[in-house]
């Protein structure tokens, strides 16, 4: 009964010394990995350098200059042409037949037909000027021309602003009458800057007029240029009011 109990004490203590020499095992080893892992100068193994290499470049041949290709040379031949003798055609002579004379005998002649004369007129055409005077450096003058005919004459009038420098535009201002029929006609537009007189047609018509050849008829005609402006200035300084410039005179026809 004693040794029972003895042997159990024996192994109750080799139990206890062998747990309490376990804990201090486990204790001593957390103390050391503690000290390594929080160690505040960790030593720290230095790598040994790397060397590196470096490269050695690959030279580059050179590349050999090609030799000149021999440019040939061409010994041109003289151009000779293949003449070819002409020969002229031998010419055949040309056959005529001499006409029987029984043509001739035969033959009806054809009268001459005379060419009908030019009716000339007795009366030959007559022409004359007539001119304004305006007082200032602008005036008008009208050229006219009559051709009679047999029982007709036209009249043609062609009337001129005689001027120096101005600026006019055109507008319905020219009146042409003759007799007791008036044409009225668009005065053409004048700009010149010129210091020389200068004459510029303004317009231009015609008039047909019962004629007989050696009577005497007498015509009117009046030509009025409607200004409506100012031209010049007079010795004491002031404008030229310039609103109409009529020229006229008396047509004598025979």
């Amino acid at each position: 009964m004693r040794n029972g109990m003895k042997v159990k004490v024996t192994l109750f203590l080799v139990l206890f010394l062998v747990v309490i020499a376990l804990i201090i095992y486990i204790m001593t080893s957390g103390s050391t990995t503690e000290r390594e892992l929080y160690n505040p100068n960790p030593v720290v193994a230095t790598a040994p350098p790397v060397t590196t290499a470096t490269p050695v470049p690959t030279p580059v041949p050179t590349p050999a200059t090609p030799a000149p290709t021999p440019v040939p040379t061409f010994s041109p031949t003289p151009y000779q042409p293949t003449i070819t003798p002409y020969y002229a055609p031998t010419p055949t002579p040309y056959a005529y037949t001499v006409p029987t004379p029984d043509i001739f005998l035969h033959e009806t002649p054809v009268p001459y037909a005379e060419a009908t004369p030019f009716a000339i007129f007795s009366t030959p055409s007559v022409s004359g000027t007539f001119t304004s005077d305006s007082g200032a450096r602008l005036n008008i003058h009208a050229d006219w021309i009559v051709i009679p005919s047999n029982t007709t004459a036209e009249i043609s009038v062609i009337v001129y602003a005689d001027h120096y420098s101005i600026q006019h535009h055109s507008y319905e201002s020219l009146f042409v009458t003759l007799g007791n029929s008036t044409q009225t006609l668009y005065a053409s537009e004048i700009y010149s800057d010129s210091n020389e007189l200068q004459h510029t047609e303004l317009g231009r018509t015609s008039f047909t007029i019962p004629y007989t050849p050696g009577q005497l008829q007498t015509w009117p005609l009046d030509v009025k240029w409607r200004f409506n402006g100012t031209y010049g200035k007079d010795a004491n300084g002031n404008p030229i009011s310039l609103d109409t410039i009529e020229c006229g005179g008396i047509l004598t026809i025979s």
